[in-house]
Formats: C-alpha cells, structure tokens, sequence
C-alpha cells in the first residue's frame, strides 16, 4: 500500500492560534470599543430637565411613612392596685447544727528505703603473658 496524505484532517490543534481569528477578533474588538466611545461622549451630552429643591428634598412616602411616628391611639387606663394582703408572719429560722470540724490527717511516716546491695566485684583474670620468640 501507499502512503496517502490527505487534507481532510486538520492539523492544528485547536487551541492554537492562526492569522485568520486574530483578525475577526481585532475587528470584533475594534467594533466594541468604537460603540463605547461614542456612546461615552454622546449621552453626557444630552439634555436633562433640572429638579427643583423641593421635589430633591421631599421624602419618598415609602421612606416618610418609616421616619413620621404612627400617630396613638388613646393611652391604656392605669393599672387598678390590688388590694394589699395582710403580710404572713415570717417562718422562725430552723437552728442548723454545726458541722463538725473535721481532724487533720495525721502525716503518714513513710519507710526509710532499703540500700540497694552494691554488685560483688568480681576479680579479673590476669592476661597470660605471651611467650616470646626464641
């Protein structure tokens, strides 16, 4: 078989950029910016009636109706007093007992500890003398 090489497949990968899109982009861009420039200059321009001092300080009803106090209606009747009971004699106090004071620990004598025995040194052997060449 033979190698085919065929132009169906398209072989950039589509994150990259070609000369075609940045063209359709700066043309798109140019379009916007040229939108906001003119409608930037043109609509301060146009005319606005002038509020006169009263209607700018007037209060919306929505915000007067939160500020003005809701007018009362009558103020509620006094309290009547209630008739005065005769007072109750007071409850004699029970006499509480004292507790006792409780006696304090007597220290405890802890006991001495006993020396621990010191090892048996044992003696070492002596190192045998070498016998020397002859």
């Amino acid at each position: 078989m033979s190698a085919v090489t065929s132009s169906m497949f398209v072989t950039s990968m589509p994150w990259a950029t070609d000369a075609q899109d940045a063209a359709v982009f700066r043309r798109w861009l140019t379009t916007a910016f040229a939108f906001v420039i003119i409608f930037g200059l043109v609509i301060p321009m146009l005319p606005v009636p002038e509020v006169s001092r009263e209607q700018r300080e007037a209060l919306p009803p929505q915000l007067a109706e939160i500020l003005m106090p809701k007018p009362k209606g009558k103020p509620p009747p006094p309290p009547k007093p209630k008739p005065k009971a005769k007072p109750k004699p007071k409850p004699k106090p029970k006499q509480v007992a004292k507790p006792k004071p409780r006696p304090k620990p007597k220290p405890v004598a802890k006991p001495k500890p006993k020396p621990k025995p010191k090892p048996k040194q044992i003696a070492k052997p002596k190192p045998k003398p070498k016998p020397k060449p002859q």
